[in-house]
């Protein structure tokens, strides 16, 4: 390679040696002083919102009934206006757009396949089941949905569940 008419005649030069040499001491790094230690807590300092199994499970249906509202809206199965229930306006908007080349439609009906649900405010999930009147973010939601034969491709879906006037209801949604 180094007597190519490229390196011969001065074209290409070899690339520089950008990284530092390897310094082996033999020694391990000490572990800081107990003073400048984090314990876990202050990295973290809010605890993880808990919820029941029932509210949870209610979460979870909620989301995977509205996912697959949302697409067979995307596949035009079901018309536009059955998403107010579970969309806010904007993102009603946005699906309707998104309806008119969603992602491999070419390939056929989506499949909701799996559905996640991490809690964010367990209080407001609670509210939003038992008083629908509170506003706040209640849950993040992700998952996939296939399209083909046999599960051909396997799309992703994410979103954020919020309270609303009449429940839960989706304030953010990707669908990639």
């Amino acid at each position: 390679m180094a007597d190519s008419p490229m390196f011969s005649g001065g074209f290409l030069r070899r690339a520089p040696l950008s990284e530092p040499p390897v310094i082996r001491t033999g020694e391990a790094v000490p572990p800081p002083p107990p003073s400048q230690q984090r314990d876990v807590e202050s990295r973290n300092p809010l605890p993880e919102p808990q919820l029941d199994p029932a509210e949870l499970r209610a979460v979870r249906l909620f989301a995977e009934q509205s996912l697959r509202l949302v697409l067979e809206v995307l596949d035009r199965r079901r018309p536009p206006q059955q998403l107010r229930a579970v969309l806010g306006r904007s993102l009603i908007e946005a699906v309707l757009a998104a309806s008119v080349n969603p992602p491999g439609r070419s390939l056929g009906t989506a499949r909701l396949q799996r559905v996640h649900v991490r809690p964010v405010d367990s209080f407001a999930i609670r509210s939003a089941l038992s008083r629908p009147a509170v506003i706040a973010p209640a849950a993040e939601v992700f998952g996939h949905y296939a399209r083909g034969a046999g599960g051909g491709r396997v799309f992703a879906v994410a979103g954020r569940i919020g309270t609303g006037k009449t429940g839960l209801v989706f304030d953010a949604l990707q669908i990639a």
